[in-house]
């Protein structure tokens, strides 16, 4: 097994977008992408409050880290999370996130017709998360800033619009 370039979260609906997003990372660019399922941010978030109340409020100078962060801390490259709520229910877990982390989310109000139209809408769809990840990954100097111009253009995605929450 290859080590992971990224990781991904996805929950609920968004999951098939994000092992959708998994295959086109693998195929078009020969990235890997590890794929976690998050049941709930809220109780992530709980655990990493109550870990880092423990920790704050111990003498003893080892405690264990919240969930979220002992699991991803191993991993490598950005961390990604989609979410079909809007963009704050996935930041909830983002002080116990170890690596660079990056959320989509359903934020403003949708107009579209068709569930693949409002994810793209929304930019939480599989080619929205496959841009996102490369984007992260250039940020971090582990891909080019040419090829995701290309990506971009290639997924007609190049094109400057205004972020779904302005509309």
């Amino acid at each position: 097994n290859m080590p992971a370039d990224l990781q991904l979260l996805a929950s609920g609906a968004l999951m098939t977008q994000a092992l959708q997003a998994q295959r086109a990372l693998q195929d078009e660019f020969g990235l890997v992408a590890d794929i976690w399922s998050v049941t709930s941010y809220t109780e992530l978030q709980r655990d990493g409050m109550t870990a880092e109340r423990s920790q704050r409020r111990s003498t003893q100078p080892e405690l264990p880290a919240a969930y979220v962060t002992t699991q991803l801390e191993g991993c490598s490259g950005p961390v990604i999370a989609v979410s079909d709520y809007v963009r704050a229910y996935p930041e909830l877990i983002r002080p116990y996130v170890p690596q660079r982390y990056v959320t989509l989310g359903t934020d403003g109000f949708g107009r579209s017709a068709t569930r693949p139209a409002l994810r793209a809408f929304f930019e939480v769809d599989a080619t929205e998360i496959v841009l996102t990840s490369l984007w992260a990954l250039v940020d971090e100097g582990r891909f080019e800033l040419d090829d995701l111009k290309k990506a971009r253009k290639s997924k007609g995605r190049d094109q400057d619009t205004d972020a779904p929450w302005q509309m």
